[in-house]
């Protein structure tokens, strides 16, 4: 009894132990994406977020934390200066027909039902 004891409390610190140095030592002290960015003299936004609008003013409060929208940009007042990007449109043909420009046609609709 003691043995298996000893066996049920080795495997929970085992588990509990291995993934827990796994991201102690994988982990890396500052994010190097938010450092190069702070460099160009942007602010990193921790968690990203799409709520913000080119064209808009907001007040940013001292600790860089909280971003309030003061002037909310109209779609008609940036439409001139923003270019679109096809990748969306690129990415909806891909779904729907399943060719790029290599010829191969595959057939979506039988690999999702799958």
């Amino acid at each position: 009894m003691r043995t298996m004891t000893m066996l049920a409390l080795a495997a929970t610190v085992t588990t509990t132990a291995v993934p827990a140095a796994a991201y102690y030592l994988t982990r890396h002290g500052d994010d190097p994406l938010g450092g190069t960015l702070r460099e160009y003299g942007f602010v990193p936004i921790n968690p990203p977020s799409n709520l913000m609008t080119v064209g808009s003013l907001y007040y940013v409060d001292s600790k860089v934390r909280d971003f309030t929208t003061i002037c909310p940009a109209e779609k008609a007042d940036i439409d001139n200066a923003m270019i679109k990007s096809p990748s969306w449109n690129m990415q909806e043909n891909l779904q729907r027909q399943g060719r790029l420009a290599t010829g191969v046609n595959v057939d979506l609709g039988t690999v999702i039902k799958v």
